[in-house]
C-alpha cells in the first residue's frame, strides 16, 4: 500500500504562500523552515530527511509552488504508475504543452527534474544523499540539478 509523505521548504518571507498551499493541500503538512537563510540544498536536505512514519514515497513542495484541488489524490495515483521512479510535477517543456493536446498525461524528460516539486519512493531518499555527498561539491546550492544529475548515472 502506498503511504505518501509530503514536506514544504520553505523561507519566512513567504509563510502567507505556505499557509495558502497547506490549507489548499487540506491536510496538515510540515514545514522545513529556512530561519537562518541557510540556502536552498541545506533546506533541501533536510526536507529529504524529514519522511513521516512508515511512508513508501516523500514528496517535497517548494512554498511558491501552485498545486491543482485534487493534488495529492494525484500523486498517489502517480505512485501506482510509477512506483519505483522519481516523479516531478512541475516542468516548464514544450513536451507537455504537446502532450497535454495530444490527449497524453504523461511525459518522460530526460533532464525534466525542477525543484517545485520532488517525489522518490524512501528507500531511494538515502541512495541519492549519499550519491550528493561523495560527487557533489558541498558548496552547490541547486538541489534540482543535483537529483538530475543523480538521476542521469
Amino acid at each position: 500500500m502506498t503511504r505518501l509523505s509530503i514536506v514544504i521548504m520553505a523561507v519566512p518571507e513567504r509563510k502567507e504562500m505556505v499557509y495558502a498551499l497547506i490549507k489548499r493541500l487540506g491536510r496538515n503538512v510540515p514545514v522545513a523552515w529556512d530561519y537562518d537563510y541557510n540556502g536552498i540544498w541545506w533546506n533541501c536536505l533536510r526536507a529529504w530527511k524529514m519522511v513521516k512514519g512508515s511512508a513508501t514515497h516523500h514528496l517535497i513542495l517548494q512554498d511558491d509552488v501552485l498545486v491543482c484541488d485534487d493534488f495529492i489524490e494525484s500523486a498517489e495515483r502517480a505512485i501506482s504508475y510509477r512506483p519505483n521512479d522519481f516523479v516531478g510535477f512541475y516542468a516548464n517543456n514544450q513536451i507537455c504543452t504537446k502532450a497535454s493536446e495530444s490527449g497524453h498525461s504523461w511525459v518522460n524528460i530526460k533532464n525534466g527534474v525542477w525543484g517545485q516539486t520532488q517525489m522518490l519512493p524512501v528507500y531511494e531518499i538515502p541512495r541519492f544523499l549519499s550519491w550528493c555527498e561523495t560527487n557533489i561539491d558541498p558548496t552547490y546550492k541547486h538541489d534540482d540539478r543535483r537529483l538530475a544529475t543523480y538521476l542521469s548515472v
